[in-house]
């Protein structure tokens, strides 16, 4: 006890005057001077006196155990409790004056125990015994911090050296298995005693992890109870329902922690983010650009994280509350933008709508992985927030570029002298500017939303053009529609590496154009339609009309098919496959 934290260096120096006096290097020197008839008071006295060890506090414990091995109510024994009582409490408050006076009887009345008294030793006793070492211990127990501004982790860490120390010096004592587990006992009851302790200040969520962690991985490790020199004795003596309720407890706090933490950090999140919207000027390059989702990650992984080093049900308790948080954040990040694309007097510039579309993307991809249950109502209404949110800033972003290309392909089917290339620049145009923000998910998802909307509008234009006069200004107009479609699908490629083709809804027109057996037109048709989910039936119908040979009785025959097949999902689509969806330009040859 003298080399524990906590112990003044006054009680240091009586513990050492204490033991000087006490103990010799072994019971067997000093037993023959106890004898009366062999030595006297004055033998005794020197013997002790010149006779030093290096035994601790715990040892004049161990004394006291010894000298209760007896039964009955003797005086003798009374003689021995008393007297070895007297010397650790007044070792303990420093009182020496006493010490001289009661050291000798105490060792005779010792002596006469161990040579005199059977070996069981009364359960009273021993509760007397153990109290008395819980009295010393807890004395001398290093406390929590008093201030929030101290360490724990170094608290921690001191409390750990200092505990193992003294646990592992029993092995000094004649009965070390005993000293141990009493030892273990008490230590295993001041631990958590201070643990509750810790709990009732108001600790952050990453001290609740730090204690959390080390009770459940530390505390039996080899690091502290589990050390291979005192585990068979320490680790069966803890207490599993004090180490148990702690937890709980500590639990339940963390949690609570959590969920306000969260909250309140998403909610700085959220007004920032929209602070800067309508104030700071942004590009694909800038931090700002990334900092929503990427904060609301870090927040929430934060948690997830820690909890993982802990233990599995931690981690879903901690992933569930983070989700219900993250679920709440994203349906309030919906309503600020819909108030913000709404108003009149602030205008979202087109580098905050990808901001926005990014933003939206991150936070779904995020959600999705975090979420454990995608039955519940609101997982499904916070990704269907984000898709509409989403859609809605891609639909600003191409709003005016992609109305432009309806009139600018009707010219361009009509009208002599203007390329595909020229009749596509206003949307071209839009990503050379947002060129900063190539590497951004956005990007990507914008690109291949215009290459869609552009070939949609390609292909309304057509079916609004007339067929007579396409030939006679282009002259092979299947060979023309594959050379447009080549074009675009260089372009789009081009703005964005890897993207989804999609020229196949105009590519395809030409095996409509071609057929002429009425059983194959239908498969045609067929696998036409099922490809080209973004077609309706009217324009189909449509299609069909635009070639100009084809009777009305069989067109409603081939959109009757049509519609069975593909509400069946009987449509092969390997089948009928005459072109590659796309062919570099040099392929463009028309098929006999």
């Amino acid at each position: 006890m003298g080399t524990m934290p906590g112990i003044s260096t006054n009680q240091k120096r009586c513990c050492k005057k204490l033991m000087e006096r006490i103990f010799c290097k072994s019971k067997d020197e000093i037993a023959p001077l106890l004898e009366q008839d062999k030595a006297t008071q004055e033998d005794v006295k020197f013997h002790v006196a010149t006779s030093t060890n290096g035994h601790k506090m715990l040892e004049v414990c161990r004394c006291e155990h010894d000298a209760k091995i007896t039964v009955g109510v003797s005086h003798r024994h009374n003689d021995v409790w008393y007297q070895v009582q007297s010397i650790v409490e007044n070792a303990l408050n420093e009182e020496e004056t006493t010490l001289t006076e009661t050291v000798e009887t105490a060792i005779g009345a010792i002596q006469w125990g161990e040579n005199n008294c059977p070996s069981k030793m009364p359960s009273s006793l021993h509760q007397q015994f153990i109290q008395l070492v819980e009295k010393i211990v807890t004395a001398n127990f290093l406390q929590f911090p008093s201030q929030e501004t101290e360490s724990i982790e170094a608290y921690l860490a001191v409390l750990q050296n200092s505990i193992l120390k003294e646990l592992m010096s029993t092995g000094n004592c004649s009965n070390p298995a005993l000293m141990l587990e009493t030892y273990a006992k008490c230590f295993d009851k001041c631990i958590f005693s201070q643990l509750h302790k810790a709990l009732e200040r108001n600790l952050q969520a990453n001290d609740l992890f730090m204690l959390l962690f080390w009770v459940a991985n530390t505390y039996k490790s080899e690091q502290l109870m589990g050390h291979p020199a005192i585990k068979d004795h320490s680790l069966k003596n803890l207490d599993s329902v004090l180490c148990s309720s702690w937890i709980e407890k500590a639990r339940k706090i963390l949690l609570n922690t959590i969920q306000i933490k969260a909250e309140g950090r998403l909610e700085n999140i959220l007004q920032n983010e929209f602070q800067s919207l309508v104030s700071s000027p942004v590009n694909g390059n800038d931090e700002e650009f990334i900092k929503l989702y990427v904060d609301t990650i870090q927040v929430l992984n934060s948690s997830i994280t820690e909890a993982k080093r802990i233990s599995d049900s931690l981690t879903s308790e901690v992933e569930t509350i983070c989700c219900q948080q993250l679920l709440s954040f994203i349906q309030k990040y919906q309503g600020h933008v819909k108030k913000l694309t709404c108003s009149k007097t602030k205008k979202i510039c087109e580098e905050h709508q990808f901001r926005i579309v990014n933003n939206c993307c991150h936070l779904r991809e995020y959600v999705e992985k975090i979420a454990e249950d995608k039955t519940d109502d609101s997982y499904k209404i916070a990704i269907r927030s984000l898709e509409e949110t989403e859609s809605q800033a891609t639909k600003l972003l191409l709003q005016g570029p992609v109305h432009k290309l309806k009139f600018d392909f009707k010219d361009y089917f009509k009208k002599e002298g203007k390329s595909i290339e020229e009749t596509i620049n206003d949307i071209t145009e839009l990503f050379r500017r947002a060129l900063p923000m190539k590497k951004q998910m956005a990007y990507k998802i914008v690109v291949d939303k215009a290459y869609q909307q552009t070939c949609l509008k390609y292909f309304n234009a057509l079916l609004n053009s007339v067929y007579n006069r396409l030939l006679k200004k282009w002259g092979n107009v299947e060979h023309r529609i594959y050379q447009d479609a080549n074009i675009l699908h260089r372009t789009f490629e081009n703005l964005s590496p890897g993207v989804e083709n999609h020229v196949g809804l105009i590519c395809r027109v030409n095996d409509i154009l071609k057929t002429k057996d009425p059983e194959a037109l239908k498969l045609d048709a067929a696998v036409y339609f099922s490809n080209n989910p973004e077609i309706s039936v009217q324009q189909l119908s449509a299609l069909l009309k635009w070639r100009g040979d084809i009777p009305s009785s069989e067109i409603r025959s081939i959109l009757d098919m049509c519609s069975k097949v593909v509400a069946n999902n009987e449509v092969n689509q390997t089948v009928a496959v005459r072109m590659p969806l796309w062919l570099p330009f040099c392929c463009c040859a028309e098929e006999d």
